[in-house]
């Protein structure tokens, strides 16, 4: 891959990067590479604020999923580096731009070691909520990774499990996997 730094326009829903990237894209002979957690999806454009490319500049990452499939952060680095090489192997800037601040940082710092999913474990994980409530596993988070119980909130479900299940896959908290991101810089 090509050592050019990647220009990145990255902030909040409604904050105007979507034109700011396109005229960026337009004065650089460049593309857009979406970097968004839910405009990866097909069919949502108005929930997600999913821009309505211009013919003359390229989107990638842009509704290439179903609604039932799954993405994240490692799936991200993947694809991002695949699109900077195929934009930069045609001779034209890629720019991301997107509101989701932890698939940039993935990509620039590196991600550690990605645990993968394990699909087993998150229906144990559901199968004790439906029974127990929600709230049996952030005090389990809680006890084991402290750290990381006391950033999330107990109804924040999908992060809670997250992180029981990288405790689960790793046998070291949660919070010590962000540590990992020491990385070099890509930009």
């Amino acid at each position: 891959m090509d050592t050019t730094p990647i220009p990145c326009v990255i902030g909040p829903t409604g904050g105007g990067k979507t034109d700011v990237g396109i005229a960026a894209a337009r004065a650089t002979n460049g593309e857009v590479i979406c970097c968004d957690a839910y405009t990866v999806y097909r069919g949502m454009p108005i929930l997600t604020a999913a821009p309505t490319p211009p013919s003359d500049v390229p989107h990638r990452l842009l509704g290439i999923l179903d609604l039932y499939d799954t993405y994240d952060a490692n799936r991200f680095l993947v694809d991002c580096d695949h699109a900077v090489g195929v934009i930069q192997a045609a001779g034209r800037t890629p720019w991301i731009v997107g509101g989701t601040a932890l698939y940039l940082r993935c990509w620039l710092k590196g991600f550690g070691s990605p645990v993968p999913r394990d699909e087993a474990y998150r229906a144990e994980l559901k199968a004790r909520v439906d029974a127990d409530g929600h709230e049996v596993l952030h005090a389990e988070l809680a006890e084991r990774d402290p750290e990381r119980a006391a950033a999330l909130h107990p109804n924040d479900l999908r992060r809670v499990v997250r992180a029981l299940e990288i405790i689960r896959a790793t046998g070291k908290p949660a919070s010590a996997q962000r540590v990992e991101w020491a990385g070099p810089d890509r930009v």
